[in-house]
């Protein structure tokens, strides 16, 4: 496999997470802006492709993550550098929420019970290793993004149901707070991944491969969404067992896939900064994950979406000297 497809999976199956495998990214940040939402989806992707592309371009001339952090931010980095694991551990309580609602559809279980059970066992597995998370992006990359389109072409016999849309804030900022979300989500990885590439246009291939994957799950989950005869937990599961029951079934094993890749990329990228201290981040998930999901991705991603456009907003900034 060529390295910048192997990026490009990277960064996709990095991004694809508990939000997005659920549907509740995509509800909230695009379908229930109504018209708005093709707009949407395309400015958010085409900003992570130049996000993307210039980072990989850096990392791929040999400068670091922390590199970049002290050169930018001097004598704050230690501060964007605790923002991040911030994020990270709100990222692995929507993991763990929507684990929880999974197990709640599936069997009927206490959905804060099965959140901190996920949390747990997939906890102890990324102490183990990284070897985990390199064969599984291997395969969940492919079988999900095939199930989006597979379930996308299926519920276009169903009709539009989707209620009217009630935006709080304009389309166009909401489609800059998803794609200043999920950056940050991958922002870490991508100077280490630029560092694995030798020719200057490999960056922005691959750049631009992830940006059109994942513009076209997000366009086919939007057609999904519009099925919906109301909001829920797991928007995507209800629309595939709409369908049929063996969709919903089929669905859940794809999104039990997605979350156990991101928990565990998240999980070994907490240990691999901070130690041993890496638990305390896993008990702050698990008290995240007893909140709802659509309250977690409809409340805390867009807060933390826009103030993490800090840290990537200066990729076109000279660096302090």
């Amino acid at each position: 496999m060529s390295r910048w497809v192997s990026v490009a999976l990277t960064i996709v199956g990095t991004v694809i997470g508990a939000g997005f495998a659920s549907g509740q990214e995509i509800y909230q940040f695009f379908t229930r802006y109504g018209a708005g939402a093709g707009l949407g989806i395309a400015l958010a992707m085409s900003l992570m492709v130049l996000a993307a592309g210039t980072a990989l371009e850096r990392g791929r001339c040999g400068e670091t993550y922390l590199e970049y952090l002290r050169g930018v931010f001097g004598r704050w980095a230690d501060l964007w550098d605790a923002f991040v694991a911030a994020f990270l551990t709100v990222s692995l309580g929507a993991v763990g929420a929507a684990a929880g609602s999974i197990g709640h559809t599936a069997v009927g279980g206490p959905a804060p019970l099965g959140a901190v059970l996920f949390l747990g066992a997939v906890g102890w597995w990324a102490n183990a290793g990284a070897g985990a998370v390199l064969q599984a992006q291997r395969w969940v990359v492919p079988s999900l993004l095939t199930a989006v389109a597979v379930l996308t072409w299926a519920s276009l016999r169903l009709p539009l149901t989707l209620p009217p849309p009630a935006p709080l804030l304009p389309w166009w900022v909401m489609a800059l707070t998803y794609a200043s979300y999920n950056l940050l989500t991958v922002f870490p990885l991508l100077f280490t991944l630029g560092a694995t590439m030798t020719a200057p246009w490999q960056p922005w291939l691959a750049a631009f491969t992830a940006g059109g994957l994942l513009y076209l799950a997000a366009w086919g989950e939007h057609l999904v969404l519009l099925r919906l005869d109301q909001p829920a937990d797991l928007p995507l599961w209800a629309v595939a067992h709409a369908l049929n029951p063996a969709w919903g079934h089929l669905w859940m094993g794809v999104l039990l896939a997605a979350l156990l890749t991101t928990a565990l990329g998240v999980g070994l990228a907490l240990r691999e900064r901070w130690g041993p201290r890496h638990w305390v981040f896993w008990g702050l998930a698990a008290v995240l994950a007893l909140w709802p999901l659509p309250t977690l991705v409809g409340g805390l991603y867009p807060l933390l979406g826009a103030a993490s456009a800090g840290l990537w907003l200066p990729l076109w900034c000279r660096a302090r000297r």
